[in-house]
């Protein structure tokens, strides 16, 4: 509901663009729409409405949120809420709670983040976006709203700035972003960046970003990527299943490190039945049992489809006898479970 709610605030938008309404009314919806319809959940952009306020609109827009911004007190200190909450607890009713403005301060200082790239401002952009600078998120943030207005070379600097400024996820998706628009504006500079960006954040995805800007260089690098991956034997079989499609090494390699994901396994099962169908029958004969270590109808739907697999396998490898052996004893092996013996009753093996 909430994306065809939003879906339809697009379409209002649009139409506002092709048929404006008058400035005033227009204004005067956005306004209570935002701050006075009783909703706290949906916003909508005021750079969507630019084109159909004009100047003079966007002018009164600001003004009415500087009117409403007068009306909100500032944001308590950390030892003030403490003491607000701690004087509710104590007597129910007395004192305001802290979050009381919380979503009118939100909704302005959104609106100011949009009405900066509604004007075009990048100095205002870097002012209502990046905060005291010290949080990467909102300098990957910056970096978006300056590349929305056209500035790439500052939206490049600032998105750089954010990958570097942390170690942890936010940072990481920063450093992607980087690297995006690296590889669409100064491609002699992505590589670099993309080693970079793996060297700091090793992972599946990291390195596959880096092997296809590598092209031709990517064997002078493999070495490294594999020796770093290595430690996460997740991402090491991933990189050499999707990446390499080096499917020997990744089923073998999976064997040696003893690999503990079923859907990796799964994954293995299916791409290495073309090389050896019977080395992936006892393979897949262990995903079956460990779905069966839960009793859950979820869990008995996968063991169907999983036994479908086996018997598809067993047979192209003149086998088929091997998944009845397997189905029959099941059976007898969970036949105090009625639930899993009626969704296994649809195999005829």
């Amino acid at each position: 509901m909430g994306d065809i709610f939003n879906h339809l605030l697009k379409l209002h938008a649009r139409l506002c663009r092709e048929a404006p309404p008058a400035v005033g009314a227009l204004v005067k919806w956005m306004i209570r729409f935002q701050f006075g319809d009783g909703q706290d959940f949906f916003l909508i952009d005021p750079v969507d409405y630019a084109p159909a306020l004009g100047a003079k609109g966007l002018a009164k827009y600001q003004d009415e949120l500087e009117q409403i911004a007068a009306t909100i007190p500032a944001e308590p200190g950390e030892a003030q809420k403490r003491a607000a909450w701690k004087l509710r607890m104590e007597h129910p009713g007395a004192g305001e709670l802290p979050s009381q403005h919380a979503h009118a301060r939100f909704v302005l200082q959104y609106n100011a983040e949009r009405l900066s790239v509604a004007h075009r401002d990048a100095a205002g952009i870097i002012e209502t976006h990046a905060g005291d600078q010290s949080r990467a998120y909102k300098l990957h943030n910056t970096a978006k709203a300056l590349f929305e207005i056209g500035a790439t070379e500052l939206a490049i600097d600032w998105a750089k700035r954010a990958a570097f400024l942390e170690d942890g996820h936010q940072a990481e998706q920063a450093g992607k972003y980087w690297c995006e628009l690296l590889h669409e504006h100064r491609a002699g500079e992505e590589l670099a960046a993309r080693h970079t960006q793996f060297s700091r954040w090793p992972s599946s995805a990291n390195a596959a970003r880096l092997h296809l800007a590598a092209g031709e260089a990517s064997p002078s690098l493999q070495a490294e990527v594999l020796e770093k991956l290595a430690e996460r034997p997740n991402d090491y079989i991933e990189f050499l299943l999707q990446t390499l499609q080096d499917v020997p090494l990744a089923w073998a390699e999976a064997h040696r490190l003893d690999l503990d994901s079923a859907a990796q396994w799964e994954d293995l099962v299916e791409a290495y039945q073309l090389y050896d169908p019977l080395a992936v029958l006892p393979v897949l004969e262990r995903i079956i049992e460990a779905s069966l270590t839960v009793a859950d109808a979820r869990n008995y739907r996968m063991v169907v489809r999983q036994l479908r697999k086996h018997h598809a396998i067993a047979t192209a490898a003149n086998r088929a006898a091997d998944t009845a052996v397997l189905l029959s004893s099941i059976r007898a092996r969970n036949r105090n479970r009625p639930r899993l013996l009626r969704e296994l009753a649809v195999l005829k093996y």
